[in-house]
């Protein structure tokens, strides 16, 4: 085939939603750190996930930020393992920013969901003002998990993301997102089939 016929490539479809989760060394995001960010994109509307490109790192802890003494013995206790990955994973703080924003920006509007939002966003924030990197995700359209969800079950509660099979090591924040985007799907899935029993 002459190359001036040959059929043109149609470039993937960036999705416009990104689940968000982290891993942190407290609950303060003025005082402790970021150990780990996933983040996946998916459509709400289409249920598609893009499972070929997701964002999964684990970051050094800056000087300026320490452990929650709670935190860090609840990690010792309950999760040592994914702990030790975390470790073993770590990359320069600064660097991975860098990675996440480029990663972000490749929609021009992309949503921010995360469970709870007003964790995981505080936090994410902090850490692209402390490297020099714009906010990619605009707070007036970020979307809280359990609200989002809540709203479309109104007046009947939604399910319970813990009646949902979870697959991986919880608290590994790339299968974190993953179950969240599930619990999301599966809610607005049985909102427009019309089968919300939950009440």
């Amino acid at each position: 085939m002459h190359p001036d016929t040959e059929p043109a490539v149609t470039p993937r479809r960036v999705l416009p939603d990104v689940m968000v989760d982290i891993e942190t060394t407290g609950v303060r995001p003025d005082h402790a750190a970021i150990l780990q960010i996933a983040a996946v994109r998916f459509d709400v509307e289409t249920f598609e996930v893009d499972h070929l490109d997701m964002f999964n790192a684990c970051l050094t802890i800056p000087a300026d930020r320490y452990w929650s003494e709670d935190t860090r013995d609840w990690w010792l206790g309950q999760k040592p393992g994914v702990l030790q990955d975390i470790f073993d994973r770590m990359e320069p703080a600064e660097a991975v920013m860098e990675r996440f924003y480029r990663w972000s920006t490749q929609h021009d509007r992309p949503v921010f969901w995360s469970k709870p939002l007003s964790f995981d966003y505080p936090f994410v924030a902090s850490y692209f003002a402390r490297y020099g990197w714009p906010m990619p995700y605009h707070h007036s359209t970020a979307r809280d998990v359990r609200s989002f969800c809540a709203g479309v079950t109104f007046p009947n509660p939604p399910i319970s993301d813990k009646d949902l099979e979870f697959q991986g090591d919880a608290h590994n924040a790339i299968f974190d997102v993953l179950h969240q985007i599930k619990y999301v799907f599966r809610v607005v899935q049985e909102r427009r089939a019309g089968v919300v029993e939950h009440g």
